[in-house]
């Protein structure tokens, strides 16, 4: 994450689980909304600093360059109604509504609500032990998702996503030291996951919900509420549509990614079938979010 989070971070952390669109309003459309996911502390999700290191004499006077691994696991994200997105620690709004083509594919505008993570260990360096913390800073980059459905109840979503975040090192073991914040950018490839239509899973109560969106302990910014649209979610059973085996989900869960700066949009038949993530095989960006 240093300079571009895009070439340091191999978060696999971006997309998703348990999600929601405010409904499918009609058989076409698909509503806007937001998507929530969970990042589970598996080793997947992380910035490496070996090729861009963060600068000499960041941590304290005189300390060396920062060449090392963070690995990072989600923080539940303080909501309005309380606990209303159970354990999610990164939340993507759709910004349109996306209405569906005679090619079975909508298009909609994308970009991140909020998002929570911390390194699961303290960082060692030349000036002792510090925590850190990842969330958004100010207004976020909106990038573009296609939705391809394959049949009434669901298909297949490829998604770029980029944001702006600030990491933030917190001393633990010496007094004297400040805080020090690290902005960054960054920019995933095209990631391709399931989507469902699931119609008793969406808000009954709430068609909007507020959000902590940049982890200042304030919740400050107004979301729509997950609905039927779930994101990263598909039928193993034999009814229902089944995913080709080259763009099947193993595990449901995120995966280490190839990252790469600069702005990107998915237009139509401009993207192909993304590949699989080199070391595990994986699709699959975010773990399922149980919504209570």
């Amino acid at each position: 994450m240093i300079r571009h989070l895009a070439r340091n971070l191999g978060w696999g952390a971006a997309l998703l689980a348990l999600a929601c669109l405010p409904a499918l309003a009609e058989e076409n459309v698909i509503s806007k909304g937001i998507d929530v996911w969970t990042t589970p502390a598996d080793g997947f999700t992380f910035s490496n600093f070996e090729l861009e290191p963060i600068p000499a004499g960041f941590f304290c006077e005189g300390s060396q360059p920062f060449t090392g691994k963070i690995v990072f696991r989600g923080v539940p994200i303080h909501t309005l109604p309380r606990g209303v997105l159970g354990d999610a620690d990164t939340v993507i709004e759709r910004l349109d509504d996306a209405t569906f083509g005679e090619g079975g594919q909508a298009f909609t505008r994308v970009r991140f609500a909020a998002l929570q993570l911390e390194g699961v260990e303290p960082v060692e360096t030349d000036c002792g032990l510090f925590h850190v913390t990842v969330a958004l800073k100010g207004e976020q980059p909106i990038t573009s998702m296609r939705i391809t459905r394959l049949d009434k109840s669901g298909g297949i979503m490829d998604t770029i996503l980029a944001g702006e975040v600030n990491l933030t090192f917190t001393p633990i073991d010496r007094a004297d030291l400040e805080t020090r914040v690290l902005s960054q950018s960054f920019r995933f490839n095209p990631s391709r996951s399931a989507w469902e239509n699931r119609p008793n899973a969406g808000f009954r109560n709430h068609e909007r919900i507020a959000v902590d969106a940049d982890w200042d302990g304030e919740v400050d910014r107004m979301v729509l509420a997950p609905s039927s649209f779930a994101a990263g979610v598909s039928r193993s059973s034999g009814a229902g549509f089944r995913l080709h085996s080259e763009i099947a989900l193993p595990s449901n869960c995120h995966c280490n990614i190839l990252l790469s700066p600069g702005p990107v949009r998915l237009e139509a038949d401009t993207i192909d079938l993304v590949t699989p993530d080199e070391q595990t095989g994986c699709m699959h960006l975010h773990c399922v979010t149980p919504i209570r």
